[in-house]
């Protein structure tokens, strides 16, 4: 609590000295509601992956390095996430970074590396130095403008796998991580290695193309290798409406006791831009699996976007692998977010989903979660996040958990320039 106490007592008083933001989707800078029709290439499209955050600060070419360190404290309901005979704690932990780089035009490259260490103060037997440590690398290169290449590759190890969802600071990548469901402190690691390419070949056709290798672990669970290939063209026939055919396929490898499962997903899909502020997506297919079953995979999404202001639902029905558990799962997952911009710097966001999840080899389980943060840039290099989670897992045949985490923390972050 001491802690905490600070934390506010410096954001007090820094706020006295200066007052004052899908793989497989089309590009984000892409114009709406403008016909991008002509003999040239219009936009900058992106591959699936190597789009690593923006650094603030860093606008124009060159080397740079951004340490940062991070300071917070947390509470939780149920560090082990059990269903009965729960425990609390408060949590504070330290988390320095640092990320190094190079940007230009053609080609930028991102490495980041750092480590977590949490002090329990009902459970000290808990405190570890090394919670949790990241290293990781996002690469885009531009050739020539229509044709672009992403690189993401990350390693994770953590004892709170639960918590890997809220993406803070300059952490890096997850690509198409694990179904991951509460799961109290357990040493847990995440590797992925993720190439990509994007083409434009004409001014209203793009195709893109990623592979993904995934490699998960956890304490007292069965490991999962998966190798995923997605492909998808897209084409803008008016100003308003594009359509994309995809195709993926999975494969999942938990070892030589399981056998190996493989799924085929050929879609269909379709954007209509309603108006410059609200957009629907849809697309679909079926979803065909090695051992001869036939399920649908469906994706749907809706966005609005006011002055100050985003909302959006979206529901997805397909299949995927759960942290621990061997082969394919079945996923349905119904979600929505909100975001609002009150005041200059000021980011609020509010994300609730149901997940309802099934398979040969575990019960039916249901997950209700939401996230809930705020962030807010007190000084240049100095940022304050709030963020609260909460989570309650019910499976079938076994008692329900529920877990609720509130964090809050200082970021400090301060780019260079290197000549």
């Amino acid at each position: 609590m001491r802690l905490l106490v600070t934390i506010a007592f410096v954001i007090l008083i820094a706020e006295g000295s200066a007052f004052a933001q899908g793989v497989g989707a089309p590009p984000a800078d892409a114009p709406t509601g403008v016909d991008v029709r002509s003999d040239e290439i219009p936009i900058a499209i992106f591959p699936p992956s190597g789009r690593a955050p923006a650094i603030p600060g860093i606008v124009s070419p060159g080397y740079y390095l951004v340490p940062s360190f991070r300071l917070t404290e947390e509470f939780d309901s149920n560090i082990f996430a059990t269903s009965s005979d729960r425990e609390w704690d408060f949590i504070s932990r330290f988390s320095p970074g640092l990320t190094a780089g190079y940007r230009s035009d053609p080609f930028t490259l991102v490495l980041n590396g750092g480590f977590d260490a949490a002090v329990y103060a009902r459970h000290p037997d808990l405190d570890d130095a090394t919670q949790g440590w990241h290293l990781g690398l996002d690469a885009l290169y531009r050739p020539i403008r229509p044709l672009a290449f992403g690189l993401t590759a990350s390693y994770i190890k953590t004892e709170t796998p639960s918590t890997l969802p809220i993406a803070i600071g300059f952490s890096p990548t997850i690509l198409a991580p694990a179904q991951v469901l509460e799961f109290g402190l357990v040493r847990t690691t995440f590797l992925t290695v993720a190439p990509s390419v994007a083409y434009q070949f004409t001014p209203t056709t793009w195709g893109t193309g990623a592979y993904s290798y995934i490699h998960d672990t956890i304490e007292s669970g069965v490991d999962t290798t998966a190798n995923n290939i997605e492909l998808r063209l897209y084409h803008q026939f008016t100003t308003r409406d594009t359509g994309v055919l995809g195709y993926r396929t999975t494969i999942i490898d938990n070892g030589g006791d399981f056998p190996q499962a493989v799924d085929y997903a050929p879609t269909v899909g379709w954007t209509h831009q309603f108006t410059p502020q609200t957009k629907v997506s849809v697309e679909g297919g079926p979803l065909f699996t090695n051992d001869g079953s036939v399920n649908p995979n469906v994706t749907a999404r809706f966005e609005h976007h006011f002055q100050f202001a985003s909302v959006g639902a979206g529901y997805t029905r397909s299949d995927g692998f759960l942290l621990g558990e061997p082969g394919l799962v079945k996923t349905e997952t119904f979600q929505a977010f909100f975001d609002w911009r009150p005041l200059k710097g000021l980011s609020l966001s509010l994300a609730p989903a149901v997940s309802n999840l099934s398979g040969d080899t575990i019960r039916y389980t249901r997950f209700y979660s939401v996230i809930a943060s705020a962030t807010y840039p007190i000084l240049n290099w100095l940022t304050a996040n709030a963020t609260y989670r909460y989570g309650f897992q019910e499976t079938s045949g076994s008692g329900s958990i529920p877990r609720s985490i509130f964090s809050l923390s200082l970021e400090a972050s301060y780019p260079l320039r290197v000549h």
